[in-house]
């Protein structure tokens, strides 16, 4: 959304707050506020799931997490390795919960005008209505316990916190996605993408579990493309994540790079 973590703190602060006038809107929505120069993240400790983080891992992807975590540990903050909870159910359930929320978002135009509705997009409804409200049932289930097990992991002394953590961990870093993917990836067609329906697998549980995350350039591969990763934290703390993210690129300047555009020459500056 933007090039900085300080101007998402700025976008961020406009958007964030309750709206009386929207039934989704959280009445203790916290004000954030954009970063200060931070330059020292002591007492900051960020949760590394190793196997989590570089098993059927595209090699560049796994070295810009250790890399960024080493910025992160001469910023002072500590690292923690840990181990995420069980996702795996999780993951799955978006099925029967996503599709379906888009076949309601849709349910004065579709079927009604269908023809007037890309391939993709009618094809998602269609999913949408198809699905069994007891898988749906289902879904919300692991998504509930997903999301109690993830929020522990932030929360000292409880039964999914490292041990290393006594306060909580403040944050976790991942991938975004497992490997590199052609400009032209479909998402929308994970069986047709280099790593099939795992290309998801660092966005959909954190998605599910409603878990701020900020994603962040950390370096590129060897063609210049960029390759991101992400820093995930706990329920409102978007302002912690951004604290974070306003260090790691004042000790950076991935974010500052723009792309080459000339046809004979396709890396970054």
């Amino acid at each position: 959304m933007a090039r900085s973590a300080k101007d998402v703190a700025r976008a961020f602060a406009v958007l964030c707050g309750h709206d009386p006038r929207d039934p989704w809107s959280r009445s203790n929505n916290p004000p954030v506020r954009p970063p200060s120069n931070v330059t020292n993240l002591s007492g900051k400790t960020i949760g590394f799931d190793v196997k989590f983080c570089e098993e059927d891992v595209d090699p560049q992807m796994a070295t810009a997490v250790r890399e960024a975590l080493e910025i992160f540990k001469q910023l002072g903050a500590t690292v923690v390795e840990f181990e995420l909870p069980d996702y795996q159910e999780c993951a799955g359930a978006w099925v029967h919960l996503g599709y379906p929320e888009i076949a309601n978002a849709h349910a004065a135009t579709y079927p009604s005008r269908k023809d007037e509705y890309g391939t993709f997009l009618a094809a998602a409804i269609e999913v949408g209505l198809a699905v069994d409200g007891r898988d749906t049932a289902r879904a919300w289930k692991a998504r509930t316990a997903f999301t109690r097990r993830l929020a522990g992991c932030f929360e000292g002394g409880s039964g999914t916190c490292p041990k290393e953590a006594p306060n909580g961990l403040d944050a976790m870093i991942a991938p975004v996605v497992p490997g590199r993917f052609p400009a032209t990836a479909n998402l929308a067609e994970p069986q047709n993408l280099p790593f099939g329906g795992s290309s998801m697998r660092f966005t959909s549980p954190f998605n599910l579990s409603g878990s701020p995350s900020l994603t962040m350039c950390g370096g590129f591969d060897g063609e210049g493309a960029p390759i991101g990763f992400q820093l995930i934290g706990a329920d409102l703390a978007e302002d912690v994540l951004l604290e974070l993210g306003a260090g790691y690129q004042g000790k950076t300047d991935y974010h500052l790079k723009r792309p080459n555009l000339a046809l004979d020459n396709d890396v970054c500056e």
